[in-house]
């Protein structure tokens, strides 16, 4: 029996989130309720970020599922990355080259999700609350 090796990428972005609730104190908000992120925050002097949601992404159909101990489960996945691109850190050192910066450059990802439908689940934390 042969053996092959498929290579998995896994994207996760990590969300922070307000430990409050929308419309209970300290969070004395009013209205439609956020989403308790930074962006969507109704009532900022009680914002509290100490808390978080990971988000994993992988392409469509790119995994199967595992019955090992700590294996990826692609359950908790969203099957919507199209594709990562990486350049590495490049370090100057005592500014040898005239076409780096002085201190180098520093590592990027270029993440491509494609958008879909969505139904927000474990994303929303008032979902039940909203008239769509």
């Amino acid at each position: 029996m042969a053996f092959i090796r498929n290579p998995v990428q896994i994207v996760e972005i990590v969300q922070p989130l307000c430990s409050r609730t929308f419309g209970t104190s300290p969070c004395n908000a009013t209205g439609v309720p956020c989403y308790n992120t930074d962006q969507t925050c109704k009532f900022r002097a009680a914002l509290d970020l100490s808390q978080s949601l990971s988000l994993f992404f992988v392409e469509d159909m790119a995994f199967e599922w595992r019955d090992e101990p700590g294996a990826f489960q692609p359950a908790i996945a969203i099957p919507s990355l199209m594709g990562v691109r990486t350049a590495p850190t490049v370090l100057n050192v005592a500014s040898g080259s005239a076409n780096r910066s002085p201190l180098g450059n520093r590592a990027v990802c270029n993440v491509r999700i494609k958008d879909h439908p969505w139904n927000d689940v474990d994303v929303d934390p008032y979902l039940s609350t909203r008239d769509f």
